[in-house]
């Protein structure tokens, strides 16, 4: 869903924990990697959810 709202997968695999670092010791501890992007993100992503809420409630 996310990659279908138009962002790039870096953005998404980071904010799932995943890691983009070889070293995953380093990755562990960097959680500030793309962070301006990843809450813009999960804020469309509330955004989308809060608009389907309300179209569910419309419709009863």
């Amino acid at each position: 869903m996310l990659k279908e709202l138009g962002f790039p997968h870096d953005v998404i695999y980071l904010h799932l924990s995943h890691t983009l670092e070889r070293d995953a010791a380093k990755a562990a501890y960097d959680k500030a990697q793309l962070l301006r992007q990843r809450k813009e993100m999960m804020q469309r992503y509330a955004d989308y959810f809060d608009s389907l809420r309300k179209e569910t409630r419309r419709k009863f």
